[in-house]
């Protein structure tokens, strides 16, 4: 239903926009029923936080009906493919914490022979094809979506015309894959077609590789000059986490710093929430870094930049919550998750590049 919601199957020729379970689904929301597949934001609700649901609502106009308002947007989950362990990520959307766990559901033997894959991929291109006019936009995640030969074959195959495609992407893309894109740039780009890659960055430089383990600083730079030279959109979004709350006035000022030479101003996309693991959940910390909110904030609203409305709402949100220093057992859980994942998984001392992080740690769990 939504990118927060549960992997739901849907009957192939039912009625993906008015059928009946999702009338059930806008029926609950109407009435104030918390639909149990909504769990995420009703969590972030109830402690005080902006949801995406609410979100929506203060954007779009609040139907009355159970119909379908909209035109239909479609979000393809390729598969689990990834070249990074993001400390926050799991197998679902990484094959290299699917490896590290010996996670069978997710594990490359999962995803069936190669003939199985070629014939639901074409089952799926079948079932695609006869509905492309459904569509005003397709995204494109994973994974990470860049890596994944599916993707590009769905692109090259598509007759796409004046549509918007949005890809998901670490910007963490190897040459050969970079070229691959820009020869499938080239055909969607000449059909008027409006590319979106939406970039996930959570710092910069050795912040960065920390929270996103594999993923080279460098390479992203690079990715990032070589594709926001095109006539591209260029959007950026955080993965909020104790440690993005230090690192984020870095990448507000690189994305600010680094907007000339673009063909399109680049843009800051909503923030996302870490709930789970319960060690990174953010919300804690957000009183301690209440400076480093506003200076993020008036970053992100520079004329270097453009902003979509969800973060400015997200950030005031966050600036009126008082939440106070962790408790010491909150900040015991943090420390030892951080520890344990350094020595199991490696990277830096993270106590080094988040001297704050690290100095506020110390002052509740020495008093």
């Amino acid at each position: 239903m939504c990118c927060k919601t549960p992997w739901r199957s849907i009957d192939e020729e039912g009625d993906w926009f008015n059928g009946s379970e999702i009338k059930e689904r806008r029926s609950a929301h109407l009435e104030g029923r918390r639909h149990d597949d909504c769990a995420t934001c009703w969590k972030l609700e109830d402690r005080g936080q902006i949801s995406h649901r609410q979100l929506e609502q203060k954007i779009d106009p609040r139907p009355t009906g159970l119909d379908s308002i909209y035109p239909g947007h479609l979000d393809i989950e390729l598969s689990n493919i990834c070249d990074l362990a993001c400390r926050y990520c799991s197998a679902r959307a990484s094959s290299v914490w699917a490896e590290r766990w010996k996670n069978p559901k997710y594990d490359k033997a999962s995803r069936g022979t190669a003939e199985q894959r070629q014939e639901k991929f074409e089952r799926f291109m079948t079932w695609l094809t006869a509905r492309l006019d459904k569509f005003t936009g397709i995204s494109f995640s994973g994974g990470e979506a860049l890596l994944n030969d599916e993707l590009y074959e769905l692109l090259e195959r598509l007759d796409l015309q004046d549509m918007k495609i949005k890809i998901c992407t670490n910007l963490n893309t190897p040459p050969a894959y970079m070229a691959r894109l820009h020869r499938v740039l080239d055909k969607l780009i000449a059909n008027r077609v409006e590319v979106t890659f939406r970039i996930s960055m959570d710092g910069t430089g050795e912040r960065n590789d920390w929270q996103r383990s594999g993923s080279n600083w460098s390479v992203m730079e690079r990715n990032w000059y070589e594709l926001g030279a095109r006539d591209v959109r260029m959007n950026v979004a955080m993965t909020t986490t104790p440690l993005t709350l230090e690192g984020m006035c870095d990448a507000g000022r690189w994305v600010r710093d680094n907007a000339q030479g673009l063909f399109h101003k680049p843009t800051w996309e909503r923030p996302g929430v870490v709930l789970g693991p319960a060690a990174l959940d953010p919300m804690p910390w957000i009183s301690s870094y209440r400076d480093e909110l506003r200076e993020m904030l008036e970053l992100v609203s520079d004329t270097k930049v453009t902003v979509e409305r969800p973060v400015l709402l997200a950030f005031d949100n966050w600036l009126t919550l008082d939440t106070g220093m962790p408790s010491r057992e909150v900040t015991q859980h943090m420390v030892s998750w951080l520890d344990e994942h350094q020595k199991r998984w490696g990277g830096a001392d993270w106590r080094g590049l988040y001297t704050k992080l690290s100095g506020l740690t110390y002052h509740i769990l020495s008093a």
